[in-house]
Parts: C-alpha cells; structure tokens; sequence
C-alpha cells in the first residue's frame, strides 16, 4: 500500500502548495482507516520539506516518482519516502529514504545501535540506515515486480 504517491513535480507542487501533509494524511485515512497522530502530521509537513530541497537541489528529472509511506505487504513496516526512476543506461531504480528528525543520537557499544530519546525515553534503536536497509532487503524478497526485474535499490537515511 503506498500513501502518497506522484512524480516529482506534482509532490513539489504538493509541498510548495503545503497540501503534502492533507494529502498524506487523507489518503492514510482512507486507505487504512485510521488518522496519524497530531505529531506524525507535523513530522509529514517537515519531512517533506527537506525532501522537496533535496529533490530540487539535486536536479532530479521531473519524472521520477515519489512515493510516500510505503506499507511493506504482510508487515507493520512503511518506507518513509522512495524516489523511483532510470539511470542514464535506462536502468529502473529506487531510492528508499528513511527520514528521522531526531534532535541527536548517540553511539552504543552494540553494533548497527543509536540510542536516542524515542517514546518518552533513552532507548537503543537501529540505526537508521540499517532499518532503511532492511527495509531494501524485504521490498527485494516480497516484491515480484522488484525481484524479477533486477530494479536497483539504494537505501539511506535522512
């Protein structure tokens, strides 16, 4: 299930219009029928405020596509943002992008761990390119279409 999705250009027109965050909300309302919290919004709206600089800063075509909470089937897991496209020898990819708006993070002794103040507390959490990476390894291994299409993916976080 994806949430949002759009090619670049409408998800700019989206986020310069501020309408990202009614539309990611009103379609996560419909579609799994139930509304985020207050916060979730707000984090919506600054998220894809970063993303919209990052997108137009980087000259990305206007084609490519946005998808916005993506639901990995037969999971509770949803990719925050993932650009699709072609490279230049026409290649299908993707960019998956796990967003976090943490205001630190610190190093633990247990590999791929960051402990930050998530749900009311200090907890070791992963860091958020490996989550963004295991969310690459289940969309390769669910995904027919990703699979058998040898589509690249390239996790990172933001």
């Amino acid at each position: 299930m994806i949430t949002y999705s759009g090619t670049s250009v409408d998800f700019q027109r989206d986020v310069n219009q501020n309408q990202i965050a009614n539309k990611i909300e009103a379609n996560f309302i419909s579609k799994i029928g139930y509304s985020e919290s207050p916060n979730e919004k707000r984090a919506w709206r600054n998220s894809m405020n970063f993303m919209n600089n990052a997108i137009r800063n980087a000259n990305i075509p206007d084609d490519c596509g946005v998808l916005i909470e993506y639901m990995i089937p037969n999971t509770s897991n949803r990719v925050d943002f993932i650009l699709t496209g072609e490279d230049e020898n026409h290649h299908q990819n993707y960019v998956l992008v796990e967003l976090k708006q943490w205001e630190k993070a610190e190093v633990t002794d247990i590999p791929q761990l960051v402990r930050t103040f998530v749900g009311g507390g200090y907890h070791n959490v992963d860091h958020p390119s490996r989550q963004a990476e295991s969310y690459d390894l289940m969309m390769k291994s669910m995904n027919e279409g990703i699979y058998g299409n040898n589509i690249g993916g390239y996790p990172c976080a933001y």
